[in-house]
């Protein structure tokens, strides 16, 4: 059904529609005739050869119109398929946003944590007590010896 379809005015022989045989043409008939310009029963514009009086044949028109359909009905598929993923992509976007929002804050509360903890080591350094120096030397020191030695146990 994919390709350029061929709009040649040959008849094919196909089985009746359910109207076709009384003679009768069905309200698709009829708004078909109003769209294409035709009028029911005059074999012009109907979609069946001869006037529709029961020979069993569709004309091209009619099967261009039911592959046309085909085509409808299936792109109507792909574009509720496609508004779908739209919407999850949308509500995916959001909740990411919002993780973002909240990462945002935390790093905003870690920074400001962060300065003002270096702003009292400075003010401590600035005293004049060079015995702070000593201290954190050797504490950092034991650290990583206690440090080492827990590793080593392990």
């Amino acid at each position: 059904m994919d390709g350029p379809v061929s709009r040649s005015r040959t008849t094919r022989r196909y089985p009746s529609p359910p109207n076709a045989a009384s003679g009768i043409p069905s309200s698709g008939d009829r708004a078909r005739d109003a769209l294409l310009g035709g009028a029911t029963g005059t074999g012009a514009g109907n979609g069946y050869a001869n006037g529709g009086g029961g020979v069993g044949t569709y004309t091209n028109e009619y099967l261009l119109e039911q592959h046309n359909n085909e085509y409808v009905e299936h792109l109507t598929g792909k574009m509720s398929l496609l508004r779908e993923i739209t919407l999850q992509i949308g509500d995916e976007v959001n909740s990411q946003n919002e993780m973002l929002s909240g990462m945002s804050e935390s790093m905003t509360k870690t920074g400001s944590l962060l300065s003002s903890t270096i702003g009292r080591v400075g003010d401590l350094l600035k005293q004049g007590n060079n015995m702070w120096y000593c201290y954190f030397i050797v504490f950092v020191f034991v650290l990583f010896t206690m440090l080492y030695l827990w590793l080593k146990v392990r």
